[in-house]
Formats: structure tokens, sequence, C-alpha cells
């Protein structure tokens, strides 16, 4: 038996050169609880680089082999189809809401219907949505065509839910 304590060592022992993996796992989805596809979902880390991974047609998302250190964070992004689940009749619910006649009913579609991301729910959404379902517009200028929250996310007020995470 041989002592190899050290400065790098000092109890005598060597360091551990194994790494412990992990798979990280989770499902992207609407408030109807329906899957999202085709969404980047990013997973960031100060050890490592970050890696990117498309979301399946059931909104689910794998990253395999990560090292079981350090702080991780994750970020989606989905940027295209902005006429997906949109119609005119947004524009009469966005409409009511703005006259006070039929306050929208939860946080998500209050995020949704701030079509021009200023936190704010206005006759100028309104406008912006217009131009969309007309074609005068392909995409949104000032925003994306969809927004993700954490789902452990609390609302404490959805009448004011601008300051949702985007990342967990």
């Amino acid at each position: 038996i041989q002592d190899n304590s050290s400065a790098e060592y000092p109890s005598g022992g060597c360091r551990d050169t194994t790494s412990a993996l992990a798979t990280i796992t989770g499902k992207l989805a609407t408030e109807e609880q329906e899957g999202v596809e085709n969404a980047r979902v990013e997973i960031r880390s100060s050890l490592s680089p970050s890696v990117n991974y498309m979301s399946k047609q059931d909104g689910s998302y794998t990253f395999k082999e990560m090292p079981m250190v350090g702080t991780y964070t994750l970020h989606a992004l989905r940027d295209d189809e902005p006429m997906n689940g949109v119609s005119t009749l947004d524009l009469v619910a966005i409409q009511k809401h703005i006259l006070g006649t039929e306050k929208l009913k939860s946080a998500y579609k209050m995020i949704a219907a701030d079509v021009n991301n200023d936190k704010d729910i206005s006759a100028i959404d309104l406008i912006e949505l217009r131009k969309l379902i007309l074609g005068v517009y392909e995409k949104l200028p000032e925003n994306t065509s969809w927004k993700f929250v954490p789902k452990s996310f609390v609302f404490n007020d959805i009448n004011n839910p601008w300051s949702y995470p985007t990342q967990e």
C-alpha cells in the first residue's frame, strides 16, 4: 500500500475519472396538452457547448449522455407557420377583451393576443393580426409565432402575465 497524498489529492486517493451521464427528456405542449413538433430545443451549460434538438411530432425531446455536473437551462423556439391555429374568431375574442365585454380566460391566451409583443393588448394587436390573416405579413414582424413557458410556472395574475420565464 502506498500513500499517494499530494497537493492535488490531499486525501491520498485518485480523482474520479469516470463521468456519470444522464438523459434529459421533456415535452413541449400547448395549453390543451397537444404536442408541439418542430420546435428547436436548446440545452445550455457553462461546462459544455449548447446542443440543439428538434421536438418530435408528440412534442418530445431527448438529450442523451449529458454529464451530471453543472447546471443546465432549456430554451425552446419555434417561429414558423404563424397562421397555425389563427382565425378571424381570434380577432373577435381580442376585440371583446379590449372592449371589456368578455375577457380572455387564460394567461396563455393573453400572451398570444399580444401580437406585437409590447406586453399590452390593444387595437394595434388587432391591426397586426388582420395583416397576418390577410396575407400582408408572412410572419409577425415584432414577435415569434410560438411562445414557450415552463409548465411549472404559476401565473400570479392572468391579466398581467408578461413576466413569465422563457427557459427552465
